[in-house]
């Protein structure tokens, strides 16, 4: 028996439009009719519950949005003048201790 050329050769497996395809509860043979051509059953799910075509999951999945800004707390009058004296505390120290106090000793090195 010689062998058909490739294209010659009937097709077994016709090619389904993934979004119309169905698997048979029954059987479990796929198919894209209103029933099942092997058992007649009207009993199925789409296959597209467990596998997604390409432009589905492009369409699907919408860009995330960047997260906001957190909003800065709102501070209170009294926050900002505990701030403040803080501040103005901490420069006043380091300006007396440049100033009036004598530096320390440097060690030399050996």
């Amino acid at each position: 028996m010689a062998r058909q050329p490739i294209r010659e050769r009937p097709d077994f497996y016709p090619y389904l439009d993934l979004r119309r395809a169905r698997l048979c509860l029954d059987c479990e043979m796929i198919f894209d009719a209103p029933r099942c051509p092997a058992c007649t059953s009207e009993s199925f799910v789409p296959v597209t519950r467990w596998i997604r075509p390409m432009e589905l999951l492009e369409a699907e999945r919408p860009k995330p949005l960047p997260a906001p800004a957190p909003a800065p707390p709102k501070s209170s009058p009294a926050r900002r003048i505990m701030k403040g004296s803080l501040y103005l505390g901490l420069g006043a120290y380091g300006a007396w201790k440049m100033l009036f106090e004598p530096p320390k000793p440097r060690k030399r090195r050996s």
